[in-house]
């Protein structure tokens, strides 16, 4: 992404950082930092549309070769080896940043057409070589001009202002993007998700191709480029025959009974509430529990989230649980009643979980019951790596929920063996989260 207000943004793709922008030539390979580029130099390839609508948004470096070009390509050099996402440009009126950012516009830009010939007898040709200039011409650019900004005068103009700037831009894009109605501080985060999903090349595996149409899909067609049928995408017989089974140990048991008197006494149990649980003996067992309760007092959960369980599926179908949002089912039976219940919703990790996104399910989370490895005396956890570095779990949704729901709850033996599971730091490699 980059803007005309001197900063940019490039996505995962590329990296840049602020200290790197200032390249050193010793830093840059044995070139000058400048030198002179003329236009009898090399010839500028022409520029071919492609998939864009438009192309050559950005023309001042292009123009800038058919005049006196003082060469500062290397710093395409310090932008593809910084190991940041984000930099900025920063000098006073007229010293080149517009000129600047055309030049890394036009050499990133994939416009269907090799843009290789402009570059390879300029600096980043001839000291950066080939592995520089394979970069050249490979991801879309999304090149915002804010400069009429300025004139804005309220904060609802400047809004709606940046808003046509940024559908105007898109409006180059061959995608089917309406961003008319997206509130504008989604806008990008709306963005970046299509243009990855229309310019990557989507490849699914599968062991049972269907006749068209296969719905309902979980994946769109729309979003794959290829089918690759293999025999066997992997060996169905580990996948757990029947229901995860309840624990039986009786810390696990205490803990669950814990758990659910503090679910119970939160003030967030009552009638619409809407729960999440681990797949850990103690976080499955809180659901007998609660669900006594619940049919005690007559309350029904409006929603469970998340990896579903059997346990999840029971309280479903007794009528305490109106939908089950699933991300992945996690036993035979949950895989066996989202084909044929449609309030066992199938949904994306985007759908389940996102920051950049209001309308992602965790954030309508009530309570949240989660297992953990261990956890310090700040209130970190860590579920991921054991005291003996080897890696016992999976992260999940652990974070997400933490953030997002408003009770969440972990439950944690004092204990495993006599190794203690509270401690003062938590492993910096077990990917602890603060609550």
């Amino acid at each position: 992404m980059e803007t005309e207000n001197s900063s940019s943004e490039k996505g995962n793709s590329r990296k840049a950082e602020p200290d790197n922008i200032g390249i050193k030539p010793e830093a840059a390979g044995t070139g000058p930092k400048h030198t002179s580029f003329k236009p009898a130099d090399t010839k500028p390839a022409a520029l071919n549309p492609g998939k864009l609508k438009k192309t050559n948004t950005s023309p001042e470096f292009m123009e800038a070769l058919n005049t006196f070009y003082a060469d500062k390509t290397m710093m395409l050099k310090a932008v593809i080896d910084s190991e940041a996402r984000n930099f900025l440009f920063a000098a006073p009126p007229g010293f080149g940043k517009t000129l600047m950012l055309s030049m890394i516009h036009t050499f990133f830009e994939d416009t269907g057409k090799d843009i290789m010939p402009v570059f390879k007898n300029m600096d980043i040709g001839k000291y950066g070589g080939a592995k520089y200039l394979n970069e050249a011409g490979k991801y879309p650019v999304v090149h915002l001009d804010l400069a009429p900004l300025k004139n804005c005068i309220s904060k609802e103009e400047t809004g709606v202002t940046l808003k046509k700037i940024i559908i105007e831009e898109m409006s180059r894009f061959p995608m089917e993007l309406d961003l008319s109605k997206i509130p504008l501080r989604e806008m990008l985060s709306v963005i970046s998700r299509h243009i990855k999903l229309y310019y990557a090349h989507v490849i699914v595996l599968t062991d049972d191709l269907v006749p068209y149409p296969n719905l309902p899909s979980g994946i769109r067609a729309a979003d794959v480029e290829s089918v690759v049928v293999v025999d066997s995408v992997g060996d169905s017989s580990k996948i757990s025959a029947g229901a995860i089974r309840d624990s039986k140990n009786p810390r696990d048991i205490l803990l669950a009974k814990s758990a659910a008197k503090v679910v119970i006494n939160s003030g967030l149990f009552v009638d619409g509430f809407s729960i999440q649980t681990g797949t850990g003996g103690a976080s499955l067992a809180v659901v007998k529990y609660i669900r006594e309760e619940m049919l005690s007092r007559g309350i029904k959960a409006s929603f469970a989230l998340g990896g579903i369980t059997a346990h999840m599926v029971k309280l479903h179908e007794e009528g305490l649980i109106g939908t089950l949002i699933d991300v992945q089912s996690f036993d035979k039976v949950a895989a066996e009643n989202i084909a044929v219940d449609p309030s066992h919703i199938e949904v994306s990790a985007v759908e389940y979980a996102s920051g950049q996104h209001l309308g992602s399910a965790t954030h309508a989370l009530d309570i949240v019951i989660l297992s953990a490895l261990e956890v310090d005396t700040q209130f970190n956890v860590n579920v991921l790596v054991g005291s003996d570095g080897i890696i016992r779990g999976a992260i999940g949704g652990h974070q997400d929920t933490a953030a997002d729901s408003a009770l969440s709850i972990i439950v944690c033996p004092l204990l495993r063996g006599r190794i203690p599971c509270v401690v003062p730091h938590v492993r910096e490699d077990g990917c602890g989260e603060e609550w």
